[in-house]
């Protein structure tokens, strides 16, 4: 990132969707995956280079849940060292908590400004965090069928949950 962007030991960058569920669950917890955008779905968060191949990517929970949720339970975040080495970090939007391996955007407090330096950061972030969108938007065009609306029913049995990640994966 840093020949292209001047971001030195950025390696990644990461972003979540959501898959629309076609067929409303019928598990106990079936008002969990009633998302924000979607009727019926399922959190999916990637993590990719600036080439837009996928390095690392977690699905499986609700869709109301949010981006930061799903980044805690995922290996690099839990075990850091395995993924990043001591000066690499991902770059992300707002959603995500600020790390020493996780660097999202400055947020703006409601009713102020941001200062010329916070705004120049974003800027520059900004334009390779739009590889994370390109990467979702391809996967979501090359696999219509398992990533945008998915007709697999959703049970309280486990083995439900494993072949619709099965057909994800």
């Amino acid at each position: 990132m840093k020949r292209c962007y001047n971001l030195p030991n950025g390696i990644l960058s990461m972003d979540g969707t959501l898959i629309e569920l076609g067929i409303a669950p019928s598990c106990r917890d079936a008002s969990d995956y009633h998302g924000r955008k979607l009727q019926w779905s399922i959190s999916l968060l990637f993590l990719n280079d600036l080439n837009r191949k996928v390095r690392y990517y977690l699905a499986g929970f609700p869709g109301s849940a949010h981006d930061n949720r799903v980044w805690r339970n995922t290996k690099p975040y839990q075990n850091p060292e395995e993924y990043f080495g001591p000066t690499e970090y991902v770059i992300c939007d707002t959603a995500f908590d600020p790390s020493s391996f996780c660097i999202p955007a400055f947020t703006a407090d409601v009713g102020f400004s941001q200062s010329a330096d916070k705004q120049l950061f974003n800027f520059t972030l900004s334009k390779p965090r739009v590889s994370s969108e390109h990467t979702i938007g391809i996967l979501k065009g090359r696999f219509p069928g398992a990533l945008r609306k998915m007709s697999l029913l959703l049970t309280h049995e486990k083995k439900s949950m494993k072949k619709i990640l099965m057909y994800i994966d």
